[in-house]
């Protein structure tokens, strides 16, 4: 434990410390945390499916009908109708040919990279990508390379060089998760069928809140029939696990020889059934007007952004940073929207690149003027005390 402890100690005396701090209850678009009542901006609840009161009761029932838990892995006792019916909506409304329920969207990246890659094929990441693709990569022991942020020229270029023999993937995420942006899909696909590449596509911050019907940034484009898809219910539809959408082999041999799918214990069937709630009502009339406010928000956060000078990133999704460039001003800059009633989380390296701290806001539907005017008090602060990137 010797060099983990001295580690340890150097984090606790730098900036990069990461605190716990649990939260009390939450309620349209506030949190309570020590106590205190706060806008809440650090939420991926973003339609708010939390604080919608008979969204609420549905989940209630589901858990008085399943109970609280599944009772073992899928392919032991986990695995209910209701975990079924779930897998074959999703199908429906994605046009995945196949789909297989995780416990966490890190499993499911984690599960895809480690296992599906062939021995002599290499894999091009955006430099940007999720620490669960990372990882997946790694654990996978293939050549991998991280091509800059969304520069399919390079990624082009790095393809085209590559012998016709050898295979290809390309993953990316949809919506990513530090900026807020969204990778050029439509330019992604055409490269993968150009280059007989596999594409890998991660849509944890698009299902639901982005595309028609919540259907994510898929929804326009024709995915390849070879491409995985991998998304979470732990962001806009407001719940727990995650999928992966792949066709009928692909998807057997995840459920064959993925560990992360054979030894974790199944999400709860009422998870599940509420998971299909969830699903219908973002088609009803209310899930579309929650989809509208939340892009009405996002744009009334990027002018004010515009407003005071803010550093940031061109991002239409929920997620909008201030960009403050060292972490004393990314930790002031919490700081100052707490004191003004505002949640929100800055984010430090080793999670973003040095120079590059920030405090990322979640954009919620839930978010009405009051929020936006204690936004507005804490950007005034900082403003004053001249930190703006």
């Amino acid at each position: 434990m010797k060099e983990l402890l001295q580690r340890l100690t150097a984090r606790r005396h730098s900036t990069q410390y990461r605190r716990l701090r649990a939260r009390g209850h939450s309620e349209a678009g506030r949190v309570a945390v020590d106590g205190k009542q706060y806008w809440q901006f650090a939420s991926n609840d973003y339609l708010a499916v939390n604080d919608h009161p008979q969204l609420r009761q549905l989940a209630a029932q589901a858990v008085l009908q399943w109970g609280s838990g599944s009772g073992g892995s899928p392919l032991v006792t986990g695995h209910s109708t209701a975990h079924q019916a779930l897998q074959e909506r999703l199908q429906q409304w994605l046009g995945s040919e196949h789909v297989l329920l995780m416990s966490s969207g890190f499993a499911a990246n984690q599960a895809c990279l480690a296992l599906l890659p062939e021995t002599d094929e290499k894999i091009f990441a955006d430099r940007l990508v999720h620490a669960s693709l990372i990882s997946g990569m790694q654990q996978s022991g293939k050549r991998f390379r991280r091509f800059r942020h969304n520069d399919t020229s390079q990624l082009q270029q790095w393809l085209h060089r590559e012998p016709s023999n050898i295979g290809k993937w390309i993953v990316s995420e949809g919506v990513f998760s530090m900026d807020g942006d969204q990778a050029p899909v439509a330019e992604l696909i055409r490269l993968a069928r150009q280059y007989q590449a596999r594409l890998l596509l991660d849509d944890a911050h698009g299902i639901g809140a982005l595309g028609e019907a919540g259907r994510g940034i898929v929804a326009p484009h024709k995915m390849p029939n070879d491409a995985v898809y991998t998304a979470t219910f732990g962001k806009a539809l407001g719940c727990h696990g995650a999928f992966i959408g792949a066709d009928a082999e692909t998807i057997d041999a995840i459920q064959q020889f993925a560990p992360e799918y054979i030894y974790s214990t199944a999400m709860p069937a009422s998870q599940a059934a509420f998971l299909l709630e969830v699903i219908s009502w973002l088609v009803t009339a209310e899930g579309i007007e929650a989809r509208q406010r939340l892009q009405q928000n996002i744009h009334r956060m990027r002018q004010l952004f515009e407003h005071f000078g803010i550093a940031t990133v061109a991002s239409e999704s929920a997620i909008q940073v201030a960009i403050m460039g060292s972490s004393e001003n990314a930790n002031r800059c919490a700081e100052v929207m707490r004191e003004q009633g505002v949640w929100a989380v800055a984010i430090r390296p080793p999670t973003v690149a040095e120079g590059s701290a920030r405090v990322r806001f979640c954009v919620s539907a839930a978010h009405g003027n009051e929020a936006f005017a204690a936004l507005e008090r804490g950007f005034k602060v900082l403003r004053d005390e001249g930190i703006q990137h």
